[in-house]
């Protein structure tokens, strides 16, 4: 026995690690007895009578019930609402609103930045707790899917004059042409 391995040998102790190990139903009937049991061998004869009164009586009442009958259970058949299949979520994100609506910090329930979708109360009439919430500012590449020629070309227009002339002169020494 594992107990007598790890050398425990108190009463006490060995009856607490014997009740943990109990079935619930056996451990109620020991304590319903008119006294309890002091040494771990007294526990161990009330719980074997108790378990065997048990046993006994199953035996008892399957006789009365016919043994090797069938019960036949009534499986409840839960039926799910039918939905529509060709109705649309209009209210809906796409998955690139969605990821733009992150980036920004935005909620996903009324679209406004500075609190969560998870800060509506369910009343439709109070306002969200405002709660302040990390954002980041995207700014869109105004030369995103363009040419390599024209994006330098829009580049160039946004230089000064000045810059301009500089970067004309350094392509014409380094033989950019």
């Amino acid at each position: 026995m594992l107990t007598a391995r790890c050398r425990i040998t108190e009463d006490v102790s060995l009856i607490e690690y014997f009740q943990k190990r109990l079935q619930n139903k056996l451990v109620k009937k020991v304590y319903g007895m008119e006294r309890l049991p002091k040494t771990i061998e007294e526990w161990y004869e009330a719980t074997s009578r108790f378990d065997n009164q048990y046993q006994r009586a199953r035996v008892v009442i399957n006789r009365y019930k016919g043994v090797g009958q069938t019960r036949n259970f009534i499986t409840p058949k839960f039926t799910r609402p039918s939905k529509d299949p060709n109705a649309m979520d209009v209210d809906c994100l796409s998955t690139s609103e969605r990821e733009k609506y992150m980036k920004e910090g935005r909620c996903f329930t009324c679209g406004q930045t500075g609190h969560r979708a998870a800060d509506h109360k369910q009343d439709k009439g109070k306002q969200p707790e405002r709660r302040p919430i990390r954002t980041t500012e995207v700014k869109e590449d105004p030369y995103k899917g363009t040419s390599s020629v024209a994006k330098i070309k829009a580049m160039m227009a946004e230089l000064e004059e000045n810059d301009k002339i500089k970067l004309l002169e350094e392509m014409a020494e380094k033989d950019f042409a």
